[in-house]
């Protein structure tokens, strides 16, 4: 038996335009999806440099030799260290060129510090216990956590969003955000942010006595309202560790061996 192989032939011209868009069209995204992207590397600083963070413009901060830098068009510049500090470092800088991070006042217990034009400015004094800035807003809005206390109790460590005194600038109102309800020991239960976004709302865990540890997530309503985000089915543990716009939120899930890549989406 022959096989026969049958060619439909276009009937007009306009059928064989068509047909040949169609065609170019395909190998097009064809090409686009085959295509892979291209990356330059480029050296930033020294051996003694390491980086955290980078902004929408492409400035990076970090820390050279144990105090802050920020690399704007590749050039670093020195951010200094509070007043008596042994070391900065830079955690995040906003699009306008603000810049947040830790460091210590002489006694190598993190204090965070905001830049501002004389210098950098220690936001939250915290009497030598140990505060962390992990982010900055578009609106100057400082998100990270602390503690007052060095007892080793659990709740001793809270979450907080810094927000500019509108009167001075000098000046932060600290808010802490809640901790899941349900803890029998008080003394056990806390929840920290790790991540937050544009619009406020922030991700982390939540920790007592009766869930153990589980991701949190904190909206931007009034209440700071926080979310269990729970675990993968048969874990007994999660965590979050980034977030975006959108509100989504990633981090990983703990089985009784290992951990789980997650993604929490509204």
């Amino acid at each position: 038996m022959k096989t026969i192989l049958k060619i439909n032939r276009p009937k007009s011209i306009g059928q064989l335009l068509a047909a040949l868009l169609a065609s170019t069209l395909a190998l097009s995204l064809s090409a686009a999806a085959t295509a892979q992207t291209t990356y330059s590397i480029s050296e930033l600083g020294a051996a003694n440099c390491a980086v955290s963070g980078i902004n929408d413009y492409s400035d990076v901060v970090g820390n050279c030799d144990q105090v802050a830098v920020v690399w704007r068009n590749g050039v670093a510049t020195s951010l200094g260290k509070l007043t008596g500090g042994d070391y900065s470092y830079a955690t995040a800088s906003n699009s306008k060129g603000v810049v947040v991070g830790d460091g210590d006042t002489g006694n190598f217990r993190p204090q965070s510090w905001v830049t501002a034009s004389s210098g950098l400015l220690n936001f939250f004094p915290n009497n030598g216990d140990n505060t962390h800035a992990l982010f900055i807003g578009e609106n100057g809005v400082i998100g990270g956590y602390y503690t007052k206390s060095l007892s080793g109790n659990t709740s001793s460590w809270k979450g907080a969003i810094w927000t500019p005194d509108p009167k001075d600038p000098r000046k932060y109102r600290t808010t802490d955000p809640p901790i899941l309800p349900g803890g029998i020991n008080t003394k056990a239960s806390a929840a920290l942010p790790s991540a937050f976004n544009q619009l406020g709302q922030a991700a982390g865990y939540a920790v007592n006595d009766v869930i153990g540890q589980h991701a949190a997530f904190w909206n931007n309503d009034a209440a700071r309202s926080i979310r269990d985000l729970g675990t993968l089915p048969g874990d007994w543990s999660s965590l979050a560790w980034g977030m975006n716009d959108l509100g989504e939120v990633v981090g990983e899930s703990h089985p009784p061996f290992g951990s789980r890549p997650v993604l929490w989406g509204q």
